[in-house]
Formats: C-alpha cells, structure tokens, sequence
C-alpha cells in the first residue's frame, strides 16, 4: 500500500479509512483473522502511468470444518487502482463497494 492509500468497503464519504497507518489499524483483526482472495477480472493502463484492476474478493471466514470455511463473503465487484513506487506496484485505492466500483469501472473504461 501507499502512503496514501484509501481502502474502503462502503461509501467513505469522511475519509476515514485514508492512509496506510489508518488502513492497518481499521482491517488489521480482519486480516489477521481471515483469509482473502482477490481474483482478477479485468485491467487497464492508465495514461498517468498507474493501474485500474476489477477485482473479485472473497473473504473466507474461518474455521474450516471437513475442508470448507465457514463463511464466504464476496464482493463483486471490487475495484482498485495501483501505481508503480520504488520499483513496486502499490495499492493506493480499493473499494468494495459495489456502487462506488461500478463507477469508478466506468469512470476508467472498465464497464
């Protein structure tokens, strides 16, 4: 992540979830305590340089029983946008949301 980022799964209209330090402290239990797959669906370059990914996440909820978890939560569609820092593509935006992702899809000419 940037030190910049903005990672979000509602409408963050205060900007709550802004910054690296502000993420780990709100998801930190969550990513400790799930596991989480992000499948790729669809990508575009950007002409500033920088990446817009749509994403499929799905939170598997623990614990396993007979192999399966006992919860999935998926979020379809996820949207993320990612630039290159220090020689490493880094998140610096993710919503979940599914309204907000839409738009933002369209916005970049993902839909």
């Amino acid at each position: 992540m940037t030190e910049d980022v903005w990672f979000t799964q509602t409408l963050d209209y205060y900007e709550r979830m802004k910054g690296k330090k502000a993420v780990k402290t709100t998801f930190e239990y969550d990513v400790k305590n799930t596991d989480l797959k992000w499948d790729v669906q669809r990508d575009r370059m950007m002409p500033d340089g920088t990446a817009s990914v749509v994403l499929r996440q799905v939170g598997l909820i623990p614990p396993k029983t007979d192999g399966k978890y006992k919860r999935e939560d998926v979020s379809e569609p996820s949207f993320s946008r990612w630039r290159l820092e220090g020689g490493k593509w880094k998140l610096f935006f993710f919503t979940s949301n599914r309204g907000w992702a839409l738009d933002e899809m369209k916005k970049d000419g993902l839909n």
